[in-house]
């Protein structure tokens, strides 16, 4: 049976009765959006976007984070606004290629 709040999953599979805040950095929840295996929008009365549910694969058996929009568009601005001036590669002993971006 599917969950009543968040339809993509099955009934169960979050406890949103026992939801705690949680602390995560800029660079956590980054990736969280990056590697997402949920990304659900949260509209309720399909009235306005109130926020997005996601978790990465690796952190799905473990939880979901909600994400208010506003919380949103102030990560987006941050990390938008750390602009790139400057990109260097090299390839290292091993094969392996590394970027530095300024």
């Amino acid at each position: 049976m599917v969950d009543p709040i968040l339809p993509f999953c099955y009934e169960g599979e979050f406890d949103f009765s026992q939801g705690k805040k949680r602390l995560v950095s800029t660079f956590a929840l980054c990736n969280q959006f990056i590697h997402s295996h949920y990304f659900v929008p949260f509209i309720p009365g399909g009235k306005g976007l109130f926020g997005v549910f996601v978790c990465s694969d690796f952190k799905r058996k473990t939880g979901i984070y909600f994400i208010s929009t506003f919380d949103m568009v102030a990560i987006f601005r941050l990390v938008g606004v750390d602009a790139v001036r400057s990109k260097t590669y090299e390839r290292m002993p091993n094969g392996e290629v590394k970027v530095k971006a300024e």
